[in-house]
């Protein structure tokens, strides 16, 4: 593959993983904390009587959701910096979506 080539396959993965990553965003906004632990697995450490890093994490979400930022920092210390992480990425999205819709109409909206 030629370098440009590298760099449009790489711009479309980090797009489509976006849109997964808008999803974890949303959904805590539209489910409720009984429905998001429905659709999200066991964690496999849970379930061995330990913990991993993404303990507590969907309940963090749907906790940064409610505006309850205390209940998501108890939850899982690393939920805020992800959330913001993730939600920046999501700016990204907008602003590459944004960029390329305008370079193909010449520069005019």
């Amino acid at each position: 593959m030629k370098p440009g080539e590298w760099r449009l396959a790489f711009r479309w993965v980090w797009r489509i993983l976006s849109l997964v990553a808008l999803g974890v965003l949303v959904a805590p906004f539209l489910l409720s904390a009984d429905k998001l632990a429905v659709w999200t697995p066991v964690c496999l450490a849970r379930r061995e009587g330990s913990s991993c890093a993404l303990c507590g994490m969907t309940t963090a979400f749907a906790a940064i959701a409610q505006g309850r930022w205390r209940d998501a920092q108890a939850l899982n210390r690393g939920s805020l910096p992800l959330y913001a992480f993730l939600a920046l990425n999501q700016l990204g999205l907008v602003l590459d979506l944004y960029h390329r819709r305008r370079s193909r109409r010449g520069g005019k909206l």
